[in-house]
């Protein structure tokens, strides 16, 4: 069964009527910042969660592309699911508010990406006072 995408306005008026928001990003992304009241079920730790029955749950990503992509594998049997379109990017474009937390240390990627800009920027200066 396909879920339904909602805009940020509709799914604040659901928020203030109760229902359960859930952010499926990792914890990390869930700790810089994430709607007030939101519960963090990051997509690694689905698995077979299931959803409270009789709930209306909106679940939301950074962009929305992750919930529309994995919409299939989101908990909806037995509650009344929706997707947050455009996800907290369209939350706070819309003017909401959203929890931040502390900044996350650098992750592995990042760097590996800041070594090897330095790297190239010292052969660069190596080379040129050769």
């Amino acid at each position: 069964m396909a879920i339904a995408s909602i805009t940020a306005k509709e799914a604040k008026k659901l928020r203030d009527k109760g229902a359960l928001i859930v952010d499926i990003r990792e914890a990390g992304e869930f700790a810089r910042e994430h709607i007030d009241g939101a519960q963090n079920l990051p997509l690694s730790k689905i698995g077979k969660a299931r959803a409270p029955a009789g709930e209306i749950v909106i679940y939301h990503c950074k962009s929305g592309m992750r919930t529309d992509m994995n919409s299939a594998r989101l908990p909806s049997e037995g509650c009344e699911a929706y997707i947050l379109k455009g996800g907290i990017e369209a939350w706070k474009s819309a003017g909401l508010a959203v929890e931040t937390g502390e900044v996350q240390p650098l992750g592995f990627v990042q760097k590996v990406l800041i070594g090897a800009v330095l790297f190239m920027l010292a052969s660069l200066v190596v080379w040129f006072f050769s």
